[in-house]
């Protein structure tokens, strides 16, 4: 009875504090935006006072789901207006933040964290998410759209900022004691990683990853001895992805995958992994840059040469995989699977990049005819031994970087071997694929072959393929086929 008066005052402080941002929007003091963030930021409190005053957790868990149904029948009814986006309809950012709020009072019953910890999560949310729309809104002059969100690098400080403030704070009070630099490390690490999820969140659901994702980071990667090899990874990646967005060498989204990918790798997997990363992103892009300056734009392929998070993942979604394995395992069958997804990916770009510079038409893998130049499937001469020469650039970086940490768990000859050979099969793997499968399209407007689904808002004629078989899934297909062989293949020989 006692936990369920407690809730009931829980309940009064949530519509209290809904009650007053919806008369400040009456009276004009604030508009539909600022109320909604206010919202957010108060009701991020409840957590506070069922820290405090609720000691039942099923009563807290009773208590997330009726704001569950409470904030879903406001959705779909209007029924508190401070509540609804400006947009209606554009995300289901209150519901999605009740469900967190199941979920890590869910955590806390299976006794994956504390009370307290989860809570770090919650205010992350509240306070950090909520000032850096607020502030970004207000302050903001040159924003991006990432995931379909405005971004700004005035609202992502400020995110850093009131996340790194709540955590040092929630540190402070139930880690009595802990040395100045480890608070430091850990507010640091959680405020970064919060971030990166807030940038890296689509579809609007950040309400949903955010505080789970950030609580379980708090408590699993910044209590621990990660935490300061984990924020020096993800510093040094956001300046290359900044850097690299800059040059156009990727787009917002890009730039915010690949700073992840980077991040779990260096972290994982060390600097000698790092490396084989840094040596495909740079070579594939210088090479793309003058290879691009000798055949001009293309027509047939269905992106730019600015990389999008699909394309990153496309090309090193394997290799971060297997860098966690290797991470967790220490066992160097994961390196070779590894080694092995980057060459394939460079040996990949270096044939696409080159092949089409070969003076005559390529022909289909699969059949011999000839096809556009460009064209998913078409291999030439020249296309092979850049191919080849990719996979092995890769397998040299390896033996260089390996060789001289003198390990004796990694075969390094070995591995690099598996992944210059393997390099090389995955391109033609990515090739035939290519030919069998990829969607291929008439351009409506000009009739020539294209991989575009639509031309300048026009839907194209598909051909052949299917349609959601892309390049993306090609890449991606052909680099994880070759990921997981590696991997058996190693395990098997050494």
């Amino acid at each position: 009875m006692k936990d369920l008066l407690a809730l009931g005052e829980t309940f009064l402080f949530v519509f209290a504090f809904i009650g007053v941002a919806t008369l400040l929007l009456r009276l004009g003091v604030l508009g539909p935006a600022m109320t909604r963030k206010v919202v957010h930021i108060g009701v991020a409190h409840w957590w506070i006072l069922y820290l405090l005053v609720i000691a039942s957790p099923i009563a807290g868990l009773a208590g997330a789901l009726a704001f569950v149904v409470i904030n879903t029948l406001s959705y779909r009814l209007h029924v508190f207006k401070a509540m609804e986006d400006p947009e209606p309809g554009r995300n289901l950012g209150t519901i999605w933040f009740p469900i967190s709020l199941s979920v890590l009072i869910g955590l806390e019953m299976l006794g994956a964290m504390t009370r307290w910890q989860a809570g770090v999560g919650v205010l992350v949310m509240g306070w950090g998410d909520g000032m850096a729309a607020v502030i970004g809104q207000r302050f903001s002059k040159r924003p991006v759209r990432v995931f379909g969100s405005t971004k700004s690098a005035i609202g992502t400080t400020s995110l850093l900022v009131f996340s790194f403030a709540v955590t040092a704070a929630m540190t402070a009070i139930f880690v009595p004691g802990i040395p100045p630099w480890d608070l430091f490390l850990r507010a640091g690490a959680t405020a970064l990683f919060a971030g990166l999820v807030e940038l890296a969140t689509p579809f609007g659901i950040d309400n949903l990853t955010v505080p789970i994702l950030t609580a379980l980071f708090y408590v699993f990667i910044a209590s621990g001895p990660l935490a300061g090899p984990f924020a020096a990874a993800l510093a040094l990646n956001a300046i290359v992805g900044v850097g690299a967005w800059k040059k156009e060498a990727v787009d917002p989204s890009g730039a915010v995958i690949g700073a992840a990918v980077g991040t779990l790798i260096l972290t994982a997997a060390g600097i000698p992994a790092y490396g084989l990363l840094a040596g495909f992103f740079l070579s594939s892009t210088v090479l793309g840059r003058i290879a691009g300056k000798r055949r001009g734009p293309s027509q047939v392929e269905e992106k730019g040469g600015r990389r999008d998070a699909f394309q990153v993942l496309a090309n090193a979604g394997a290799a971060a995989v297997a860098a966690l394995l290797y991470g967790i395992s220490g066992d160097a069958v994961w390196l070779a699977a590894f080694a092995t997804c980057f060459a394939a990916a460079n040996a990949d770009t270096w044939a696409s990049e080159l092949g089409v510079l070969y003076r005559k038409l390529p022909r289909s893998i699969l059949t011999g005819k000839e096809v556009p130049a460009g064209a998913s499937g078409g291999v030439t001469p020249l296309g092979f031994l850049a191919s080849a020469l990719g996979a092995a650039f890769i397998g040299v970086l390896f033996a260089a970087s390996y060789a001289s940490l003198a390990n004796a768990r990694i075969e390094w000859g070995l591995i690099a071997l598996i992944a210059s050979l393997g390099g090389f099969a995955g391109s033609v793997i990515d090739s035939i694929l290519g030919a069998a499968f990829q969607a291929q399209y008439r351009c409506a407007v000009t009739g020539l072959y294209t991989e575009r689904p639509s031309t300048d808002g026009t839907p194209n004629i598909l051909t052949r393929g299917m349609r959601w078989f892309n390049n993306d899934v090609v890449n991606f297909a052909s680099t994880a086929a070759v990921t997981a062989a590696a991997a058996g293949i190693y395990a098997f020989i050494r």
